[in-house]
Formats: C-alpha cells, sequence, structure tokens
C-alpha cells in the first residue's frame, strides 16, 4: 500500500516538473525570457500533475486504443483546465490566463491548441511516461525511495504554505485595487502590482493575463461609475 503512495507521489511531481519545463519553454519561446510559471515558487504546476494522474487513473484500459486515448486525454485536461480557470476567476474576480485570441477557443478558458497537446500528452504518459517512471521508480533500493519521498514532500509542502500565504496576500490586493475607482486605473494597476513583495510580482510576471484582466475589469467598474454619475 505504501510502495502505491509512493509511486503515485513520485508520479505526481514528475509530471508537475514536466509540466513546469513545458510552460517554461513555451514562454522561452514566445517572449525570448525566462518565465518561472506556476503558482508555486519551486519549478512544478501540480494543475498538470493532476491531470497526468486523472490519465493515468480512467485512462488506462484505452492504452492498447491510440484513438480513444488521445480523444480521452483531450476531455478530461480540457474539463481539468476549464474548471481551474473558472475557480480561479471566482476566487481574483479576474482571469489567470486567457485564451480569446486564440482560434476555436471556449469563453477564452480553454483552446483547441491546447487540448490537441493535451490529448498527444496522454498518449505519450500512458505509453512511454509512465513505463520508463515505473521503472526507475522499482529499481530503487527502498530506504532511498522513502528518504526521496520524504524529502521532497516536505520542500512541496512548506512550498505549499509559503504559496498559499502568498496568493491569499494577492488576492487581498487585487480586491483593494477592484475597489478603487479612481483615475488613470490602468497605470495605478501596474504599479501596485509591481511595487508589492517579489513573491506576488513573481505571479504577476508568470501569469501577465491575470494583470491585463484586472486593468480590463477595473476599466469596465469605473466605465459604469462614471456613467451612472
Amino acid at each position: 500500500m505504501f510502495s502505491d503512495i509512493k509511486m503515485v507521489f513520485l508520479s505526481f511531481i514528475c509530471y508537475s516538473v514536466i509540466g513546469w519545463i513545458l510552460e517554461v519553454l513555451d514562454q522561452l519561446w514566445r517572449q525570448h525570457k525566462f518565465i518561472n510559471r506556476g503558482f508555486l515558487i519551486g519549478p512544478y504546476c501540480p494543475v498538470h500533475g493532476i491531470g497526468a494522474l486523472l490519465m493515468l487513473k480512467l485512462l488506462k484500459r484505452f492504452s492498447n486504443d491510440y484513438l480513444m486515448l488521445f480523444i480521452s486525454a483531450v476531455f478530461i485536461c480540457s474539463i481539468l483546465e476549464y474548471f481551474t480557470s473558472f475557480i480561479l476567476e471566482k476566487l481574483f474576480k479576474a482571469r489567470w490566463w486567457d485564451y480569446s485570441d486564440y482560434k476555436f477557443n471556449l469563453n477564452g478558458r480553454i483552446c483547441l491548441q491546447n487540448s490537441i497537446l493535451f490529448g498527444l500528452a496522454g498518449v505519450l504518459i500512458i505509453k512511454i511516461g509512465q513505463p520508463f517512471i515505473y521503472r526507475v521508480v522499482t529499481s530503487c533500493p527502498t530506504n532511498v525511495l522513502t528518504m526521496t519521498c520524504i524529502l521532497i514532500l516536505v520542500i512541496f509542502s512548506v512550498d505549499v504554505l509559503v504559496s498559499f500565504n502568498v496568493i491569499c496576500s494577492f488576492r487581498s490586493l487585487t480586491n483593494d485595487l477592484l475597489k478603487d475607482s479612481t483615475e488613470e486605473i490602468s497605470n495605478k494597476v501596474k504599479n501596485k502590482l509591481m511595487s508589492s513583495s517579489v513573491l506576488i510580482k513573481r505571479l504577476v510576471t508568470a501569469f501577465p493575463s491575470f494583470k491585463n484582466n484586472v486593468i480590463k475589469l477595473k476599466d469596465n467598474i469605473v466605465s459604469v461609475f462614471y456613467f451612472r454619475d
């Protein structure tokens, strides 16, 4: 039982790290600079790890049917990304990412391009990634594996606690910004967000769509405010 837990946890961490690497490479290609993506400080994006675990749990039955595996992975990961975007928007009153400029998007939360990549990722995870991780993990001595899991768990847990505190501060900050219906909204939002703590600035840099959507939301609030006056 414990060995199964270790396998699940290490798989989650591996795919979270791989997801972070892919996010960083994507931003490097698009913006030609390094951006530490994700909500956590460390090099991992848990949403990718969760998506991978969901696929491993639900799609094993389709391991010999590539088409069904691809379609199911598209479906599962697209739903996960859509509802993650929805929940974050409800919490922070603005979107952290926005695909409105992409072709074939759904409410700007998901897009066909990413969904196809999710499908390909599902096939690679089931057919190549997980068998490789399984071989590596099962070949490690039990004591080394246990100590590795404990060490990673401690680091990850501390990161989650620190990052959660930063995100709560971020939420408080953006709520204050949304209550302030003054002029020069765009500059005020940019200056306020970027003059905050180093970790908050990291989040703003990692998710530029969030800052842009806060600005748009405040602009809309001000427009309504002045219209009513």
